[in-house]
């Protein structure tokens, strides 16, 4: 059995939700970013594990819920920040890893300008700038840029 079309109510439901997500979004990616700089803040040793595993699961389900709201750019660099965050959990600590970490935020703070819906909440919540300096140190301003400011693979909605 195929799946019908959504109807008009439903989907302005389905817009309503999004722009709640994306109002929600810019402080989910701040609060574990700040939380993932925290526990890495220490030069040495390896960070407790309860806390990287609760960090896992914050970018796992970032991760999962951008994908359903269609935010590829943020789904993309939460799963990055999840499977190094993995990483770190089965093979332990190296400075290796603790570098790529630095990227891994990055680029999830960098991935709400890849959204203008999400970066519109960005701005609103005064997170735009330091995402923006982000994004322009890591060639992502300039790719979304070409793109339309949409993530590749998306339409604009007619």
């Amino acid at each position: 059995m195929g799946a019908s079309a959504l109807t008009g109510p439903q989907e302005e439901r389905l817009r309503a939700l999004r722009r709640d997500y994306a109002a929600k979004l810019p402080e989910r990616i701040r609060k574990l970013a700040e939380g993932v700089e925290a526990v890495f803040s220490d030069a040495h040793g390896q960070p407790p594990r309860p806390r990287l595993e609760e960090l896992f699961h914050q970018a796992h389900r970032l991760s999962g819920s951008a994908a359903i709201f269609g935010f590829e750019e943020v789904r993309s660099a939460a799963q990055g920040l999840e499977d190094l965050l993995l990483s770190f959990l089965e093979e332990g600590e190296d400075d290796d890893r603790r570098v790529a970490l630095i990227g891994r935020l990055e680029l999830l703070r960098s991935a709400l300008l890849a959204d203008p819906e999400a970066a519109a909440e960005a701005r609103a919540n005064g997170l735009q700038a330091k995402a923006a300096g982000i994004a322009e140190r890591s060639g992502i301003a300039g790719r979304s840029a070409r793109r339309g400011g949409r993530p590749a693979g998306r339409r604009r909605a007619r």
